[in-house]
C-alpha cells in the first residue's frame, strides 16, 4: 500500500490541535506517516504532540526552534518517507475519508497532484453543505496553470491536495514569507504532468482572528504579489500562451493590494507599499491594446491605475 506522509506545522494552537490530529488519525486510509512539527510553540503544544506520538506509532514529532510556517513544512518534508505528501494546518480538520478519496482519484486519473473541495468554517458554524458529485476533472500542465492563474478549479492553497513525493521533495517553501503558498504552488503545478480534482468535500479551513490570514493588512501581504511576479516570469519563459492572462492577474492583484493598503495603512507604511506597487507597475507594463481575455471594465481600471494608482484607489 502507498504510504502517505502528512506534515502538520504546530504553533500556538492548543485549542485546536487535538481535533486536527484526531481527524488525521481517524482517516479511513490508515497507511499514514504523520509528522507533527512543533515550531517552537511557547504553549503546551509540544507536550501535546508527544502525547499523540505515544498513542499512535504512525506519529513522529519534530521539536525545533521557531522558524515560521515555511520552515516547519520544510523540516517535515526533510524526514518524509512516503510515496505521497500532504499538508494540514493545525487549526483545521479533515473529513474521515479525505485521503482515501484523494489516493483513489490519483490512481484512477494517473495524476501526480490531486485535490478535493474545502469548506471555510467560521466560529460557531456547525453544519456544512455536502452536495458533492464525486466527479473527477483531469487537467494537463498548461491547463492546470491557466486554472491556477484564473483562480478556477485549481487553487493556490496547499492543504486540500495530495502530491506525489518525487514531485515536491525538491521544492522547498520560501522562508520568512506570508502567503508562502503563492510562491510554492505554481512551481508544483508547472512540474506536474497531470492534475486531478475530485468533487468531494474533504478539508475544513477554520477562519480565526489569531491566524496570519485573520490579521489586518500590512506590508507583508506584498509577499503574495512577489509570488505572482515570480510566476509571471516563469510563465513568460515556459508558457508564453498564458502571458496575457498572467499579466492581467498580476495587475488585478496590484489594484487589490493598493485598495487594501489605502483603506488600512497610514504614513510611512502606506508609502512603502505604494512604492513597491508602482515599481511592479513599471516592470510589468500594460500592453498597448486591451487583452482579448479582459473585459472593458477592468481594462479601464488598469489604465486609470497606470496614470495614478493612489487616485484610482
Amino acid at each position: 500500500m502507498d504510504l502517505i506522509s502528512i506534515i502538520v506545522p504546530v504553533y500556538k494552537v492548543e485549542k485546536y490541535l487535538d481535533k486536527c490530529v484526531q481527524s488525521i488519525v481517524d482517516q479511513t486510509y490508515q497507511n499514514l506517516e504523520i509528522i507533527l512539527v512543533d515550531d517552537g510553540s511557547p504553549d503546551n503544544c509540544g507536550a501535546m504532540c508527544d502525547v499523540w506520538a505515544e498513542k499512535d506509532s504512525r506519529i513522529k514529532v519534530i521539536h525545533k526552534a521557531n522558524g515560521g510556517l515555511s520552515d516547519a513544512r520544510n523540516a517535515g518534508m526533510a524526514v518524509t518517507t512516503g510515496d505521497w505528501v500532504a499538508f494540514v494546518d493545525s487549526d483545521d480538520w479533515l473529513d474521515p475519508d479525505m485521503y482515501e478519496a484523494l489516493l483513489n482519484t490519483a490512481r484512477e486519473a494517473d495524476a501526480d497532484v490531486v485535490a478535493c473541495r474545502y469548506q471555510m468554517v467560521y466560529p460557531g458554524q456547525e453544519s456544512f453543505p455536502k452536495v458533492c458529485t464525486g466527479d473527477i476533472t483531469i487537467l494537463k500542465t498548461q491547463d492546470a496553470m491557466e486554472s491556477l492563474i484564473q483562480n478556477g478549479l485549481v487553487k493556490q492553497v496547499v492543504w486540500n491536495k495530495l502530491y506525489s513525493a518525487h514531485l515536491v521533495k525538491n521544492i522547498p517553501f520560501a522562508l520568512g514569507k506570508w502567503h508562502e503558498d503563492e510562491i510554492w504552488t505554481w512551481q508544483v503545478i508547472m512540474k506536474a504532468n497531470r492534475y486531478a480534482a475530485v468533487d468531494k468535500l474533504g478539508y475544513y479551513y477554520l477562519q480565526r482572528n489569531g491566524s496570519i490570514m485573520g490579521q489586518r493588512y500590512c506590508a507583508k501581504r506584498l509577499d503574495a504579489l512577489e509570488g505572482k511576479c515570480q510566476r509571471h516570469a516563469a510563465i513568460c519563459e515556459n508558457m508564453p500562451e498564458l502571458t496575457e492572462i498572467s499579466l492581467c492577474s498580476l495587475w488585478y492583484d496590484m489594484l487589490y493590494q493598493a485598495q487594501c493598503a489605502k483603506r488600512t495603512l497610514k504614513g510611512g507604511e502606506l508609502t512603502k507599499v505604494f512604492a513597491v506597487l508602482k515599481e511592479t507597475q513599471r516592470t510589468h507594463p500594460l500592453p498597448e491594446r486591451k487583452p482579448a481575455t479582459l473585459n472593458k471594465k477592468y481594462w479601464l481600471w488598469f489604465q486609470m491605475a497606470e496614470k495614478s494608482l493612489m487616485w484610482t484607489c
